[in-house]
């Protein structure tokens, strides 16, 4: 829903639009509501008919003498792609190593709101124990609501112990 409160001081208000700009230079109108008793106009507009990218809405307001008003403008951007996402941790660390995972998110569309794996971080870390086997899962969020969950994995390096078998032969 978009809403805005419309008045005049001295005239009554004749005409209200909500002006959309869709991105592709073919803006387009909507006739809003105007709620009993009070000044609020109101559009209910489903914007996922809109492309994706940046987009305007004006609020455009006429009074009984056609004194027009195009003050008000609203912002806002349509993302429906989910960010990217990218895990890394060291793939075979030694026993005993410290292991820490990384998680990056882009997001060409609304921008990054969160990055996180299961501690709340960008980063987790843990020690690398014999004959282990762990994974790392992050998510990353955008402004716009759109998640992506992304995963790495590693295993202990196997320590070898000593010794040599040969033969020789003569």
């Amino acid at each position: 829903n978009f809403n805005a409160t419309v008045t005049d001081a001295t005239l009554n208000i004749s005409v209200v639009t909500f002006d959309f700009d869709n991105a592709t230079s073919a803006a387009f109108n909507n006739t809003p509501t105007r709620q009993a008793g009070d000044d609020v106009w109101s559009v209910r507009y489903n914007v996922s008919e809109l492309v994706e990218g940046n987009h305007s809405m004006s609020v455009r307001a006429n009074d009984t003498e056609n004194n027009s008003n195009w003050t008000q403008v609203v912002r806002f951007i349509v993302d429906r792609t989910v960010p990217t996402i990218t895990v890394t941790c060291p793939s075979s660390p030694a026993e005993g190593s410290v292991v820490t995972c990384t998680c990056v998110g882009t997001d060409g569309g609304s921008g990054i709101r969160s990055i996180a794996f299961s501690n709340g971080l960008s980063s987790e870390s843990t020690t690398a124990v014999a004959g282990s086997h762990a994974s790392s899962t992050c998510t990353v969020t955008d402004h716009a609501g759109n998640t992506a969950t992304g995963s790495a994995s590693w295993v202990t390096a196997s320590s070898t112990s000593g010794g040599s078998a040969g033969g020789g032969g003569g």
